[in-house]
């Protein structure tokens, strides 16, 4: 069997991949100031629900008015 190329791009995808894929999971998620927030959200958003708000009009601009 003849040795191409392209196998020589293979392994080195498949070795980069063998030693970043670790580095992925063993960091977790990155720290945020964000876990306050969702919390102070969830009850405004039940607030406006109780009031008889099915969509508050404030929700589309949350995430920086591309909501």
């Amino acid at each position: 069997m003849k040795w191409h190329p392209w196998w020589n791009i293979g392994l080195v995808l498949l070795a980069a991949a063998v030693v970043l894929t670790p580095l992925f999971f063993s960091s977790g998620w990155p720290a945020a100031h964000e876990n306050s927030r969702y919390a102070v959200l969830l009850d405004h958003f039940r607030e406006a629900w109780a009031h008889g708000h099915w969509y508050p009009r404030w929700l589309p601009n949350l995430n920086g008015g591309y909501g």
